[in-house]
């Protein structure tokens, strides 16, 4: 392993792969316009067939059973980010930086992981979102008010931060144990909640570093992920069987642009409007059967 790693986690189905390869081609271009060997990839999958080939990519495969394993017993499936990157950080003798597959990496990624390598204190996520409060995640509000285990170990106010991107530095060995142990107290109470990990993630990340936001060196389309595979796939028609071309299509791919003119459409308008209702459909489904298990 390299001494600094960026690490990725794709499985359950072409959608995730896709992005994921697309993301990747983005970084090796970065990584290649300003070349670092101290830093190396680990992908995380079901299939490692996919995996772009590359000196830089390392390929770990995660079995079927793990995969249910890692969901734990509400069998979560974000649970599974933990569980690699806690592998990941017990394999490496420095600093880790996690990010999801619908991203875009827009700078080299050297000097972030520099920081974290220099900095003990700090670590990386991808976005603050505000704080949690009646208004703002109002269930996690609830629960860290409440609940004396939690609101004890961390004090408010409480922070919420996107996770698409993780970066934690090198010596801290128990970070992602003692947060499995929080996502999984929290999951007991909320096993349904879309945002267990990313609030388990923020609440020790802020309690035990400066976080500073990653939005400087990567583009994060979690908002669009409906839409998002059309659009990736006008880049990934056009992968031929040089690395180099690749990467340079991905990281100068115009995202935003198109996913802003696809949004405009029809079929972009008409998608969007069936995402809000599933994700309607989806809050009132968690909510009454967190309840129906209360």
């Amino acid at each position: 392993m390299k001494s600094k790693n960026i690490v990725y986690l794709a499985h359950g189905g072409q959608k995730y792969t896709k992005q994921a390869i697309f993301s990747l081609y983005s970084l090796l271009y970065w990584l290649k316009e300003e070349p670092d060997n101290s830093i190396g990839i680990i992908v995380y999958t079901d299939d490692d067939t996919w995996v772009p080939r590359h000196e830089l990519i390392t390929a770990r495969t995660i079995s079927p059973e793990q995969i249910r394993q890692y969901k734990g017993k509400h069998q979560y499936t974000h649970r599974v980010k933990l569980e690699i990157l806690r592998h990941a950080q017990s394999m490496s003798s420095g600093p880790i930086l996690f990010v999801d597959c619908d991203t875009q990496w827009i700078k080299t990624p050297s000097p972030a992981l520099r920081e974290l390598a220099e900095n003990p204190k700090m670590c990386w996520m991808h976005q603050l979102e505000g704080k949690v409060s009646i208004r703002n995640h109002p269930d996690y509000f609830t629960l860290l008010s409440e609940n004396p285990s939690l609101s004890q170990n961390f004090p408010p106010p409480w922070e919420m931060w996107n996770s698409g991107a993780i970066g934690i530095p090198e010596g801290n060995r128990a970070f992602f144990s003692e947060t499995l142990e929080t996502c999984d107290q929290i999951l007991d109470f909320l096993p349904h909640n879309n945002w267990v990990e990313q609030i388990a993630v923020s609440l020790q990340a802020t309690k035990q570093f400066e976080t500073k936001s990653l939005e400087p060196y990567l583009l994060h389309f979690w908002r669009d992920s409906l839409i998002l595979p059309e659009v990736l796939e006008k880049a990934l028609s056009n992968l031929s069987d040089d690395a180099g071309s690749n990467a340079k299509l991905c990281a100068t791919f115009p995202v935003e642009e198109e996913l802003r003119i696809f949004r405009e459409s029809l079929k972009g308008q008409w998608l969007r409007k069936k995402a809000k209702l599933k994700r309607s459909l989806s809050k009132r489904r968690n909510k009454f059967r967190s309840w129906i298990q209360l």
